[in-house]
């Protein structure tokens, strides 16, 4: 009997071991977010862009709520590629979250020579928070004072007037492409890696025209810097009044960012719950309204399940675009 026990003896202290190795990993996972520890979001764009601001408005409320400091890093490049790749090459714990902008960050899959390393079944949408819909301006001494101005211009001279977007295949560039095949003119499209550097070339001189969105334009609108030619929106933007829209000047262009909170698909749906509710806060919290009114973000708030539909539905959509840029 002594013999019988003994030879237990060994597999049931395995056993013990895997039950507290299990136990200890539940406990660790139940906890959320860890205490001490503080979350990241991932803004996949240059500083004090419309995307960066977004982000930067909402991290104090998502940092109260969660009570954990919350941290806004900026990772631009490639069109929102070098952050959504560092997102998905972070541990899937709700510890590192992304800002997500559609439709950019969905062209970078969706364009088999970018060699993305990720797709849509990598992401999961905590939840769609704004919309910005593209503009397009020029410097207020522009010769150009109208859309028609420009694609005139373009017309006159192929491949010459030039127009910075924010990256290859953002929605900037997207409105370009639109643009192009509505007239049938071909501009000189000039990349960036966020709308302020694109506005920056613009006020040194070296672009003719920028696009991007509407929201980053605000304070060069402001304080006199430049002229907007046009909005894509669906009907003039309360935030910018007078401004004809794209289609109300002939042109049928509508587009712009939806932006929102996006994590790993692998993230465990506690945390993702409990992010969704602090995002939730964040949007309707009265200061953070208040700042995104004055930013120019137009509040559209889409849950988890809400958003997640979107963006398949937005995907759908855009494909067909791509074949404008080859």
């Amino acid at each position: 009997m002594k013999i019988w026990h003994g030879s237990m003896r060994f597999p049931v202290r395995i056993g013990l071991v895997i039950l507290a190795f299990i136990a200890s990993g539940l406990a660790e996972a139940a906890e959320y977010p860890i205490k001490g520890r503080a979350i990241s979001i991932i803004v996949p764009f240059a500083p004090g862009g419309g995307n960066d601001v977004a982000a930067r408005i909402q991290a104090p409320v998502l940092e109260r709520e969660l009570g954990v400091p919350v941290m806004v890093v900026n990772k631009p490049g490639a069109s929102t590629q070098v952050g959504m790749t560092q997102l998905v090459q972070a541990k899937p714990d709700g510890h590192t979250l992304g800002l997500l902008t559609l439709p950019g960050a969905m062209l970078a899959y969706l364009d088999p020579s970018r060699k993305a390393i990720y797709s849509r079944k990598d992401f999961k949408v905590v939840a769609m928070q704004s919309w910005d819909p593209n503009s397009l301006s020029v410097k207020t001494d522009s010769a150009h004072r109208s859309l028609k101005d420009l694609v005139e211009a373009a017309k006159a001279n192929p491949e010459k007037v030039k127009v910075g977007t924010s990256g290859l295949l953002s929605t900037d560039h997207m409105v370009l492409l639109m643009l192009q095949k509505a007239t049938g003119v071909k501009f000189n499209i000039v990349h960036f890696d966020g709308g302020t550097q694109s506005i920056t070339a613009l006020l040194g001189g070296h672009l003719d025209a920028v696009v991007t969105t509407a929201s980053t334009f605000l304070p060069q609108l402001k304080s006199g810097n430049v002229r907007m030619l046009g909005i894509t929106d669906k009907e003039e933007n309360k935030f910018f009044p007078g401004i004809k829209t794209f289609d109300a000047q002939g042109y049928k262009v509508q587009y712009g960012a939806s932006r929102g909170i996006v994590v790993r698909s692998e993230t465990p749906k506690e945390a993702l719950d409990i992010l969704g509710a602090a995002v939730k806060k964040a949007t309707d919290d009265a200061d953070v309204r208040k700042r995104m009114n004055e930013m120019a973000l137009t509040l559209r708030y889409m849950d988890e399940k809400q958003a997640g539909a979107f963006w398949d539905e937005l995907e759908a959509q855009t494909k067909p675009l791509l074949s404008l840029a080859r």
